[in-house]
């Protein structure tokens, strides 16, 4: 533990650790020069940020700025950040965020599904609904956010919580689908958290879990990572401080390599297509490209028995006091 919290504050003393100069693709708002930082400071109102990300757009210097409080993260200008006033290292290893982080990359790693499988904290109703985007050849499963967006709770309109794992390639390969998720967010009628789950996920029908996916041979994986976020910062969306890796599958190196990017591992205790069981806290796991009849059939009756969009939770819920 102390030698990842070593490894997250040397950070900030390099000048630059992984850069993308090129974005992958061309759209209104070009990302340039995009690296991980790490350096905390404190906004106009006192309050505890860590610059986690800078990076050049429009020809103005940016950062991503991580409240490790709230675990929210929002762009902001270079300008606006001072960090003329030091930060004590136990100051933003003892908030709530780096806790999780912490507790969720461990001494030890599981093959598969390590990270953050249910709430964090006790939740008496309700669970967190998550939506993998893995690449496909199928169109994206409109009915599926349909059923979600058709949710009531008597006259209160507001828009469901879902957090979708986006690959920068079914992004690719589905743009007019990617767009049609962005419109029902403007439509406030779905409240999305952008969990990273790679760029290309990479994977081998034939190959074992050891050797498939972000562990095949020659996956770089900070570009993986970074490149997925560049692709949503470029579209206007935000990325948040989560990761989930295809198949579920990673390693003590690659988990190591989150803490180094300020980013939490998702995984599931009730992918429902696998037969697992979901109760109040889990975090459910479906796909929504295309591939998943079983699981989201099993996803409609699950909705059908509550019949409260209510019982859907923000992701962030799960790592943060209720009284957040």
């Amino acid at each position: 533990m102390i030698n990842l919290r070593s490894k997250i504050f040397c950070l900030s003393c390099l000048l630059v650790i992984f850069t993308i100069q090129t974005p992958l693709s061309l759209h209104a708002s070009q990302i340039l020069y995009y690296e991980p930082t790490f350096k905390p400071f404190y906004n106009d109102k006192g309050v505890l940020q860590i610059a986690i990300r800078q990076y050049d757009k429009e020809s103005i210097h940016y950062f991503l700025a991580l409240d490790p409080t709230t675990f929210k993260i929002r762009e902001i200008m270079a300008s606006q950040a001072i960090f003329s006033d030091s930060v004590e290292n136990e100051t933003w290893q003892n908030t709530p965020f780096f806790k999780a982080l912490f507790q969720y990359i461990g001494p030890s790693c599981p093959l598969q599904n390590g990270g953050l499988i249910k709430s964090e904290y006790p939740i008496s109703y309700g669970m967190f609904l998550t939506i993998d985007l893995c690449p496909s050849q199928k169109p994206l499963d409109k009915n599926l956010f349909k059923m979600l967006m058709g949710l009531s709770y008597g006259d209160v309109t507001e828009p469901i919580p879902v957090a979708i794992s986006i690959t920068g390639r079914w992004v690719e390969e589905h743009e007019t689908d990617f767009k049609w998720l962005q419109s029902q967010i403007r439509s406030n009628r779905l409240q999305v958290t952008w969990i990273n789950h790679s760029y290309s996920h990479p994977y081998c029908a034939q190959c074992p879990l050891d050797q498939n996916f972000l562990l095949m041979p020659d996956v770089d994986f900070k570009k993986e990572v970074l490149s997925t976020e560049i692709m949503l910062l470029e579209h206007g969306l935000m990325p948040s401080p989560f990761f989930r890796f295809p198949g579920l599958v990673s390693n003590q190196s690659m988990m190591e390599t989150l803490a180094e990017l300020c980013l939490i591992p998702v995984g599931t205790n009730a992918w429902l297509s696998k037969g697992e069981i979901p109760e109040n806290g889990s975090i459910i796991l479906v796909h929504g490209n295309g591939n998943d009849e079983k699981g989201v059939q099993i996803l409609k009756n699950l909705l059908d028995e509550q019949k409260d969009k209510h019982f859907l939770l923000p992701l962030i819920d799960a790592v943060t006091p209720a009284y957040f």
